[in-house]
């Protein structure tokens, strides 16, 4: 997998997907796997910083170099050493934030507010964003010579039910859970892995873990369909609600999907390549929704 050559990297990752699609998990994860590993990891989000505030914080300061400022004060970058720094939501930050960025980026080097000697970093950057950086980009929010310095070495993150080993990721996630909380006898019953499967899980991996732990502690022997958050009922029998936007999408695509698959003899690359979708994508919809795929031989024999 990619997140393994990251992890055997130095260079500046950028880590993208929806929300919820375990971005800072798989910094950590990366981190944790690199000759870094012994050092610090620091998980920063930009959001709860205002552009003075951040370069401070970002940059450190000398005493006296603004009001306030009693005492010389490490930032971020000083404080991680060489371990890893991880900015989380840069999509948010301002075009002047941005700026300074870039000038660490290129020079490895940093002044903190107030000194005029500079200070290298001996750090790895790690930056992450569920916005569409590109279209920023073309809508000048967002600077197009930082976009192109992180794009090289950007790793993007599907949404959950897109991942061709959803069945095994929530396999390992309830384990984890049901020890966690000394219910290693408790089992999925038929019933609850069907909702599982029936759901679109918009939240992605966060919503997962939450959703697992809430039928752990609600569970005793065998989890079953009750056991469920009642929000994830409504929408566990596509079609059932004729109301429900997500029901009827989901019908919706099955049917889509398997007509496209029919009228090319379920084959399925250029099934994805004629419909748009990755072919990832299409084998991950095929397994969701249950659409039986009739090989060549199968048809010869029916014939």
């Amino acid at each position: 997998m990619r997140e393994y050559k990251y992890a055997q990297s130095d260079e500046t990752l950028l880590i993208t997907g929806p929300t919820g699609t375990g971005k800072s998990r798989m910094a950590k994860i990366i981190h944790d796997r690199s000759k870094r590993a012994a050092n610090r990891f620091m998980h920063v989000n930009l959001c709860n910083f205002s552009d003075g505030l951040f370069e401070s914080e970002l940059f450190g300061h000398t005493k006296g170099s603004f009001t306030g400022a009693t005492s010389d004060k490490a930032g971020f970058l000083e404080k991680v050493g060489s371990g890893t720094l991880f900015l989380d939501e840069l999509g948010e930050i301002s075009l002047k934030t941005q700026a300074k960025l870039l000038m660490l980026l290129e020079e490895r080097k940093f002044y903190p507010v107030g000194s005029t000697v500079p200070l290298g970093f001996r750090g790895r950057l790690v930056f992450a964003t569920n916005k569409n950086l590109e279209v920023m980009v073309k809508s000048g929010s967002f600077r197009e010579d930082l976009y192109f310095r992180l794009r090289t070495f950007e790793l993007e993150l599907s949404s959950l039910i897109d991942l061709p080993d959803f069945e095994d990721i929530v396999e390992r996630e309830f384990l984890t859970c049901k020890l966690k909380k000394r219910k290693s006898a408790l089992i999925l019953s038929d019933e609850a892995r069907s909702v599982i499967q029936n759901y679109d899980w918009p939240g992605n991996y966060r919503e997962l873990l939450n959703v697992l732990n809430y039928i752990v502690l609600m569970s005793d022997n065998c989890v079953v369909e009750n056991d469920f958050p009642s929000y994830m009922l409504r929408n566990s029998e596509p079609g059932q609600n004729t109301d429900d936007y997500h029901a009827n999408l989901s019908r919706f695509e099955k049917h889509f999907l398997k007509k496209m698959l029919e009228k090319r003899d379920y084959r399925i690359n250029k099934t994805a390549r004629e419909t748009k979708i990755s072919k990832v994508t299409l084998l991950a919809k095929i397994k969701k929704y249950d659409i039986k795929v009739v090989k060549e031989e199968q048809k010869r024999q029916k014939a």
